[in-house]
């Protein structure tokens, strides 16, 4: 069973993300979602972790969820041991959790879905609080 693994704060769930998942449950068997805890999460006016948490659960690509209680992905990486770690095209070339991901064995991929990718979230909370770049 090839175990894959994204991780993030997914604060409100858009077309985006939806196409993100989806690609990545394309990738392995068992698609486990890791979210950030509110606690962790620096930036104000998101979701609750909860609502995060169910959001993620009801979609049809994601077979886990787990919310983790730290600042960066490591926490998560150790206790999931992906085969494959997934994150969206901007990450390419800065991407510090690769070297760990790689030294327990698995790899690092990133999703390509050209709409998808003009979707980031501060930018649709920016638009609908009417301070749009």
């Amino acid at each position: 069973m090839k175990l894959v693994q994204c991780h993030g704060v997914f604060s409100h769930l858009h077309y985006g993300h939806l196409k993100h998942l989806e690609a990545a449950r394309a990738m392995g068997d068992k698609l486990w979602v890791t979210i950030t805890a509110d606690k962790y999460v620096r930036k104000p006016d998101r979701q609750r972790e909860q609502q995060r948490y169910a959001m993620l659960k009801a979609l049809r690509c994601v077979d886990l969820v787990t919310i983790i209680y730290d600042f960066g992905p490591e926490t998560a990486i150790k206790m999931v041991v992906p085969h494959i770690y997934v994150k969206g095209r901007e990450y390419e070339g800065r991407l510090p959790e690769r070297a760990l991901v790689e030294s327990i064995g698995g790899k690092v991929a990133f999703t390509y879905d050209e709409q998808a990718s003009k979707i980031h979230t501060s930018d649709l909370i920016a638009r609908s609080a009417g301070t749009a770049r």
